[in-house]
């Protein structure tokens, strides 16, 4: 069992149990999340804008972290079958929000100038060559959000995306927290395919009001 122990995540334990219940591995790590073992046999855990992957002595071996100029969001990272990897970023757009008077749960507008989180997802070859970019502002509108987590004017926290999957048949399915919302990308013609949950919902849910502000998803 591995998880991470701790009141707060400036300094977490890294912490990995044996059937028994003993401690068979304890690390500190400051800032950290999402340890986790890899089918290869490696380890990895985010900390400092990157992740970072152990062997089986608990080495750190290697680094994964977004390129291209694109800030690592360390919410989540896939390593895929071919060895290649999935990853979640983000950039900062510059957009003027002074017609969407929708924050702070009245009507208060968006700033001219405000600093807007967006998502952008890359796949990174196993030597960290990117290979495919995916920027959610180039196929979402702004009030795809859910409008009652738009609190500053000023510096708008936009997606909040936490989990990324390659699906089964090769696409790619995103999790935007503040959308309330799955979607499902193209992987090929950089498009959406449909999308679940939120304002923008295409399915139905039966005797179910739907999900909201939902952290990991995964295809099973």
């Amino acid at each position: 069992n591995m998880n991470f122990m701790g009141g707060s995540n400036a300094q977490a334990q890294a912490v990995i149990f044996d059937g028994a219940g003993h401690v068979a591995f304890r690390k500190t790590v400051f800032y950290g999340s999402n340890f986790r073992v890899w089918p290869d046999g490696r380890m990895s855990y985010a900390a400092g804008g990157k992740h970072l992957f152990m062997d089986s002595t608990f080495t750190v071996i290697d680094t994964v972290t977004t390129v291209n100029g694109i800030l690592p969001d360390l919410h989540d990272i896939q390593v895929l079958d071919n060895g290649h990897y999935l990853l979640l970023g983000v950039e900062n757009l510059t957009m003027d929000l002074s017609g969407y008077p929708v924050f702070q749960h009245n009507n208060t507008p968006g700033s001219a100038t405000a600093i807007v989180e967006s998502v952008v997802i890359q796949e990174l070859d196993s030597a960290k060559n990117l290979l495919w970019e995916w920027h959610g502002a180039d196929h979402f509108d702004f009030l795809d959000t859910d409008t009652s987590r738009l609190q500053n004017p000023a510096e708008v926290d936009w997606t909040h995306s936490n989990a990324v999957e390659m699906d089964m048949d090769g696409n790619v399915l995103l999790s935007s927290r503040h959308f309330n919302e799955i979607t499902k990308i193209d992987r090929d013609a950089d498009t959406i395919m449909w999308r679940m949950g939120g304002v923008r919902n295409q399915f139905t849910f039966v005797n179910d009001p739907g999900f909201f502000l939902q952290h990991d998803i995964r295809r099973l």
